[in-house]
C-alpha cells in the first residue's frame, strides 16, 4: 500500500472542506466590515494618518490641508509640470 492510499482512506478530506468554509466566511466578513458606511470615519482617519506627526483627533483631520479637495485639473497640471 502506498502512503497516498493510506491517507485517502483516513477520511481527512473534511478538514480541507472546513478550512475552505472558514476562509470564505472570514473573507466575506472582512468585505462587509470594509464597505459598511458606519466604518467610513475610521477609514478616513486611517487614510490620513501618514500625513500627521502629532496625535490624531477629529479636529486635527478636518483642519488639515491634506483633507482639502483638490480639483482634478489642477492636480494633473501640477503632476505634468504645466500651467493652466
Amino acid at each position: 500500500m502506498r502512503l497516498s492510499e493510506i491517507v485517502s482512506h483516513l477520511g481527512m478530506t473534511i478538514y480541507a472542506e472546513i478550512g475552505l468554509v472558514l476562509f470564505v466566511s472570514i473573507f466575506i466578513a472582512v468585505l462587509v466590515y470594509t464597505f459598511r458606511r458606519r466604518n467610513r470615519p475610521s477609514f478616513d482617519r486611517a487614510r490620513h494618518m501618514p500625513l500627521f506627526d502629532g496625535p490624531m483627533s477629529e479636529t486635527t483631520i478636518s483642519e488639515s490641508p491634506a483633507c482639502e479637495q483638490v480639483p482634478a485639473a489642477s492636480t494633473s497640471s501640477r503632476l505634468s509640470g504645466g500651467t493652466q
